[in-house]
């Protein structure tokens, strides 16, 4: 098995669960994914077959699984979760060694790599709804929307909602005060900020 972590410097580390040495300045190290390499004795059929009864028929948006770098025939991916893909990479079949298609290895890919930078560890069981493939033009016409919403008086909560949707958590700060976040299976990550109970701002962390 490997793992794969993204180093956040520690200064921007936003996680409250996160216990360290004031005087420890390295980058905090954050799981992003972990991979299971496969045995030559799992057949393709019957892994894959496990996986669709299990997780559905794979991914078919392009803009996801080229983010993911799963474009091969011999690379599938999987919706595990609200933030969690799975991808199945596969070993061709070998006729001189009379060898079906057997299974490479498996990536469990747990979250869009700027999720850690911006939501806490011990928010993620709140993340809640379906998260989207892509964020697409449209998509992005929707934020710029809500911008514009309500002229000097600047949209509110639920006139952000029903422009945009429910986000996938929110986080209040305070009464009136906190942060929307968009998750989106690609790695996308837009966020839009309130202040006051209406619209202050939107920041797009896309992956294209």
């Amino acid at each position: 098995m490997s793992l794969g972590y993204v180093g956040i410097p520690a200064g921007d580390v936003v996680h409250t669960d996160l216990k360290r040495d004031p005087k420890d300045d390295r980058p905090a190290q954050f799981l992003i994914w972990a991979r299971f390499d496969g045995d030559p004795t799992f057949r393709k059929e019957t892994v894959r077959a496990d996986l669709v009864s299990r997780l559905g028929q794979p991914l078919a948006d392009a803009k996801v699984l080229r983010v993911n770098d799963c474009q091969s025939p011999r690379c599938e991916l999987f919706r595990a979760a609200e933030c969690t893909l799975v991808k199945a990479s596969w070993r061709p079949a070998s006729a001189e060694l009379n060898l079906p298609e057997r299974l490479e290895g498996l990536t469990y890919i747990l979250a869009p790599d700027s999720l850690p930078q911006h939501v806490p560890r011990t928010e993620w069981p709140k993340l809640r709804g379906s998260v989207p493939f892509s964020y697409t033009p449209e998509t992005d016409a929707k934020f710029d929307k809500v911008g514009s919403l309500g002229g000097a008086n600047p949209a509110t909560l639920a006139e952000i909602t029903k422009t945009v949707g429910a986000p996938n958590l929110y986080l209040e700060a305070s009464p009136g005060r906190g942060t929307l976040f968009y998750l989106f299976l690609d790695g996308s990550l837009p966020t839009v900020s309130i202040e006051n109970g209406r619209y202050h701002g939107a920041m797009g962390s896309t992956r294209n």
